[in-house]
């Protein structure tokens, strides 16, 4: 085994090992209290407080803040290998888990990032502008190869999941031979895949200026969390991806545009329709309807630090 598959196979025992042992400061085996409830609840996702990874092991902390693709790879492999334990059937049945990392050290302004965080574990906190329709990735493929007279199918890659493009396999995995090989879709793995557009919160924007946003792509699970108007704070693996559009793009190949590979989705405020109204709050609403003042009263509400403009406040 090489140097650095061995340095993969001790990040996932170490993950394992937090997963296994952390305790609240009541006692309670947090994680493993999650993971059964994750395992009752049919559920893919396990969401961890990076204040307990710091609590737990401050390296391992550091770890998926510098290189969060290969440790949420390891720490989803840990939950794995804990669910096919804890309910093998359970395990086959879903294939993936995934481990979502919440609250970050440092929630960045979208006009703050830079060149400097790309690849790295980053927060952004916006309001949602667009939402994309659910497409699927393609993230583990079977390809077929027939060759005199046989017929091979093998899964590529044999290690891992597709990332970005989607390429071919050299030869066929089984008879060691080139050749033609076709994409059986129906055998072929995939996921929910969704892109969305963050805009800066108005009181961030300095004066003068216009929001700026960014790209982010939602995936399995959290797909479809979010509508356009929620306020969000995002948790994933700042990213690149060629510019296109643009003159400077169409000169150049060696412009790039950011985007978010996100990882959580925390939704602060939903969009009005969103919002339950209790009783109480039903209660509240219909004694207000039978205030013969209500009018003027919702009217001197808006803007009430500005004296006079009556009518504006009335068109509003």
């Amino acid at each position: 085994m090489s140097e650095e598959a061995v340095g993969i196979v001790d990040i996932v025992q170490s993950f394992k090992a937090f997963l296994e042992t952390f305790q609240s400061k009541d006692g309670v085996l947090k994680y493993r209290e999650r993971i059964h409830e994750l395992i009752r609840m049919n559920q893919k996702s396990l969401i961890v407080d990076f204040d307990d990874l710091i609590l737990h092991d401050r390296e391992l902390a550091n770890y998926v803040l510098d290189k969060p693709l290969e440790a949420l790879n390891a720490f989803s492999q840990a939950l794995l290998d804990i669910v096919s334990r804890e309910n093998p059937e359970y395990a086959r049945l879903v294939k993936r888990f995934y481990v979502r990392i919440r609250n970050p050290p440092e929630i960045f302004k979208i006009r703050g990032l830079n060149s400097d965080y790309i690849g790295k574990l980053v927060a952004i906190e916006g309001i949602v502008t667009r939402v994309t329709r659910i497409d699927a990735k393609l993230v583990k493929a079977v390809y077929r190869h027939v060759a005199e007279g046989e017929i091979h199918e093998f899964e590529y890659p044999p290690e891992g999941s597709i990332t970005e493009k989607v390429e071919k396999p050299p030869y066929c995995l089984i008879c060691r031979k080139p050749g033609k090989f076709d994409l059986v879709v129906e055998k072929s793995e995939f996921i929910d895949w969704q892109k969305i557009v963050v805009q800066e919160k108005p009181e961030e924007v300095p004066g003068g200026q216009i929001p700026r946003s960014i790209e982010a792509i939602l995936t399995a699970d959290i797909v479809d969390s979010v509508r356009p108007g929620d306020r969000v704070i995002l948790t994933g693996v700042l990213r690149v991806q060629p510019l296109t559009g643009s003159p400077e793009a169409r000169s150049s190949r060696s412009l790039f545009s950011f985007y978010i590979d996100v990882n959580h989705v925390e939704v602060q405020e939903k969009v009005l329709e969103e919002i339950v109204i209790t009783r109480e709050d039903e209660e509240r609403i219909r004694e207000l309807a039978r205030d013969p003042w209500i009018r003027e009263k919702i009217i001197s509400s808006i803007a009430p630090g500005i004296y006079g403009y009556w009518d504006i406040k009335e068109a509003t």
